[in-house]
């Protein structure tokens, strides 16, 4: 582990009482000092001025949902989530299919935590067996197993003997119990709490007396017992006025409680505003409940703040009021609310309020973090104090956007700072340090922005440095790495619209060339966990490998839509200049792409033939006269067969054609396709002249794909112009607009352009509509090509812009899409037959 030192930050650890300007060093995973500013630093030094160093936050009640929900949550991304909120721990409850009641189910979970946790993970085990509440589980066995609590909140305890029977085994064990205060007598079928909003609503209410009731129930079962009792997310006056009696009086050898911020920053009345996603049990309550809670936080009551995070889908809560799931998410929002609401307003200093999300809970569960002395775990959070935030849900990294937090800290003043009661504070790079112990690694802050001084702030993967290009956007929903690999993404910072990216890996079999093109790459999340066969390596390391600066954790559907309303812009991703300021101005000076020539920077310097294991090398010279292809002598057939299915091999069904592809940047899924259909493919650099190219007597000639503006590429244009009647030519994207150029046409260029692997395009010659893979900024005008003898053979249905041509007399045609359609769709292939076709006509001609 290396060797760190934290300097000039305040160091708060409600722990120790401790709060002073000073410097903290780690040391193979542990605190190794805190000394006054000044000390002689050791290994790398991490200035942090101005901002809180803390113990990472413990939160001692969270919904992970797995196993059994991961469309709602997973280790992985609920513990990404809980990192980004500042907590290094979370006690995961056991609300899983299936419930962790007994040592399989409990080993299973261990290992899904060893594999994706991003921070500590505490297994807190189910009271009774499948939460059915017919027969207590052992709760020796589940703490021998690793379980670090009990808790029946999935299915609260109603029975007075279950509930003495549980203070039993806690007495026995010494674990803590963790119990859902509900009496279901008063509280079955409610939806929201019972009084006036309830009424207003006409939905069933819950009885705020259930809670009272529960404890007070729990009281005259704990008679004559030492066992450790909890009380979740306390929500009411009266309970926690009681809370308080019963601590008094000393009844229990260890009464403690814990409410949720929700509890004290809302009231019943968020219900009329955000509806389900203020649906929680215990219900939001009345004002005088929400004081009530924020004063027993004051006085020393509750002792624990937690998220009680319980992430649903959208579509979950979509269905009304009644049938929506209970519960918000909260461990992103918890550390804003919490100093908002509680250090900000002077209730609590903030030493006493990191005290209930640390040391406190560290002590209930006698966990070994929660504080910074030395020799403890180097669980360390990182906060920004004045920082101010807006609640943005898509930006989350828990799956659940289930909150009624949206929009919080909105709206912003005209000078794009927030008004004074809308601050609020915000964990920092609190990814350093988390979880040293673990050896999780580090994630580091990145910063995206564009010309316009739009900016996003995400967290690096890949390379570390600083790229600009040209931001696009891909809306597939597969095919990173084909589009990762496509040399007309020279020039581009592409962002993938597709939320999670990198959960199959990457394979040298599906690669479009030899290196990835892509300036940088933006997601909105990358999958932990590498998950296919082929797989040889994950995203990250490949980017890694070729320089490639990725950026993820930013709001890419903002992203998507800021650049269809304003159009493709330059923008600059780094993870060295975080300074936004800056980082716009280097967008505002970076190279354009109009006017540019990228072909010479991604085509092939001298010819290449492709064979059946991809490019094969050349021996000596190249010049038509010594450079034998191979092709038999004597006429050629095409023999067709219709019931071969694509991306098959069709070799033994044509005869052997020789073509001669232009390499303006081509993708090899291109060449698989010519060389399933048996052509032997002579690719040549962009340079070579049209004499050159004759030299060899080709059949037909490809002008491939390619980056960029295509009217800065005059010597592509003029050796095109110099084939034209000559010899069957079939143009792919880029190579459409060069036939263009060639006929004396014009191009321009599009708004925002064409990417990804659904754009719908009518055949004008069939009528019928394929769905298309495209990667273009450019397009024909086709209004430009009036009596040059090229028509309009396809137009797509999102713009009407032309999407292929084809001349009335010559065997010429082109396409703007890509027709070999690496990943996919496959509507197209039937291109690759048209170009045979010419090619076998041209021979009987």
């Amino acid at each position: 582990m290396p060797t760190f030192t934290l300097v000039r930050g305040q160091v708060v650890d409600p722990g120790q009482a401790l709060e002073a300007g000073a410097d903290l060093c780690v040391e193979q995973g542990r605190v190794k000092w805190i000394k006054p500013p000044g000390a002689s630093p050791e290994g790398e030094v991490i200035p942090v001025p101005g901002l809180v160093v803390c113990p990472g936050l413990i939160d001692i009640h969270a919904h992970l949902r797995q196993p059994g929900f991961e469309h709602k949550e997973t280790i992985a991304s609920g513990t990404q989530a809980a990192v980004a909120g500042g907590f290094t721990t979370v006690c995961a409850m056991p609300n899983t299919n299936p419930v962790i009641d007994r040592l399989p189910r409990v080993a299973q979970l261990q290992q899904i935590i060893a594999r994706t946790a991003k921070c500590n993970v505490q297994i807190i085990g189910a009271a009774t067996i499948d939460n059915q509440r017919a027969q207590l589980c052992d709760f020796a066995a589940l703490v021998a197993a690793g379980c670090g609590a009990i808790t029946d909140d999935a299915a609260p305890l109603q029975s007075p003997q279950q509930m003495r029977s549980a203070l039993q085994q806690s007495s026995t064990t010494g674990v803590l119990f963790l119990t859902h205060l509900e009496a279901e007598q008063l509280s079955d079928a409610g939806v929201i709490n019972q009084g006036r909003v309830s009424e207003e609503l006409d939905v069933p209410g819950q009885d705020s007396r259930s809670e009272l009731v529960a404890l007070q129930q729990w009281a005259q079962a704990a008679e004559g017992l030492s066992g450790r009792l909890h009380l979740l997310h306390l929500s009411t006056a009266d309970s926690v006025a009681y809370l308080g009696e019963l601590q008094q009086e000393g009844r229990f050898k260890s009464l403690t409680g814990e409410t949720a911020p929700h509890y004290f920053c809302l009231t019943e009345s968020a219900v009329l505003e955000f509806g389900a996603d203020a649906k929680m049990n215990p219900p939001l309550r009345t004002e005088a409940d929400r004081q009530a809670v924020k004063r027993a936080l004051i006085d020393g009551t509750i002792q624990v703040i937690a998220t009680d995070h319980a992430p649903h889908t959208p579509a979950e809560k979509a269905c009304g009021l009644r049938e929506a799931p209970f519960g918000i998410v909260g461990l992103e929002t918890c550390l804003g609310l919490v100093l908002t609401h509680l250090v900000h307003t002077g209730d609590l200093s903030l030493l006493e309020a990191l005290a209930k999300l640390t040391c406190n809970p560290a002590r209930l569960l006698n966990l070994p973090g929660g504080t910074l002395t030395p020799g403890s775990p180097a669980d360390i959070a990182i906060i920004d104090p004045n920082k101010a935030w807006v609640v943005q849900p898509d930006r989350f990294y828990s799956k659940g956007r289930n909150t009624p937090f949206a929009g919080y800290g909105e709206p912003l003043s005209a000078g794009g700072l927030p008004s004074e009661k809308d601050k609020c504070c915000w964990p920092r790079n609190n990814h350093i340090g988390v979880n040293m112990e673990k050896g999780q690694a580090n994630k580091k802050p990145a910063i995206l922005a564009l010309e316009d001084g739009t900016v996003f702030e995400g967290w690096a993967f890949g390379a570390d440095g600083e790229r600009s290009g040209e931001v696009v956007f891909n809306t597939g929903m597969t095919g990173y790495q084909e589009v990762l690999t496509d040399p007309s993404y020279r020039g581009q910072i592409v962002t993938m619209t597709y939320t999670e990216i990198g959960n199959y890996g990457v394979n040298p079999e599906d690669v479009e060339s030899w290196q990835p093109w892509v300036e940088g790459f933006v997601v909105r999340e990358v999958s932990p966990i590498v998950s296919n066969w082929r797989a040889t390596q994950s995203l990250p390391d490949y980017l890694q490998r070729h320089g490639i600066v990725g950026i993820e954790g930013i709001d890419t559907r903002m992203l998507t839509k800021h650049i269809r309303t304003k159009g493709a812009m330059i923008g600059v991703i780094s993870t060295e200049d975080l300074d936004p300021d800056s980082v716009v101005e280097k967008a505002k000076g970076a190279p354009r792409l109009v006017g540019r020539d990228l072909v010479s920077e991604v085509s092939c310097s001298e010819p290449r033939r492709w064979g059946e294991d991809g490019y094969e090398q050349l021996a000596g010279t190249t010049t038509a006269s010594q450079l034998s292809l191979q092709v038999p002598a004597g006429p050629r057939r095409w023999v067709s067969d219709s019931a071969q299915r694509p991306g098959t091999d069709l070799r033994g069904h044509w005869e052997s054609y020789r073509v001669v592809l232009v390499d303006c940047g081509v993708k090899q899924s291109i060449l698989r396709h010519l060389y399933r259909r048996g052509c032997d493919t002579l690719v040549v650099p962009p340079t070579t002249t049209a004499d050159e190219i004759l030299a060899w007597e080709p059949d037909g000639v490809v002008l491939s794909n390619g980056p960029g503006d295509p009217e800065p590429l005059t010597y592509v244009i003029q050796t095109t112009r110099n084939l034209i009647g000559k010899v069957p030519i079939f143009g792919i994207c880029l190579g459409q607009q060069i036939l263009g150029l060639a006929f004396g046409g014009k191009t321009y260029k599009l708004k925002f352009g064409h990417r990804g692997g659904n754009h719908p395009v009518k055949n004008l010659q069939t009528g019928e509509i394929a769905i298309t893979t495209q990667n273009h900024g450019f397009c024909v005008d086709m209004d430009s090509l009036a009596g040059s003898g090229l028509k309009l053979t396809h137009v797509n249905l999102n713009d009407m812009s032309a999407e292929g041509m084809k001349h009335e007399e010559l065997p010429i045609f082109s396409v703007q899409f890509h027709p070999e359609a690496n990943p996919g769709p496959h509507d197209s292939l039937y291109l690759f037959d048209q170009f045979i076709d010419c090619m076998q006509t041209k021979q009987h001609t």
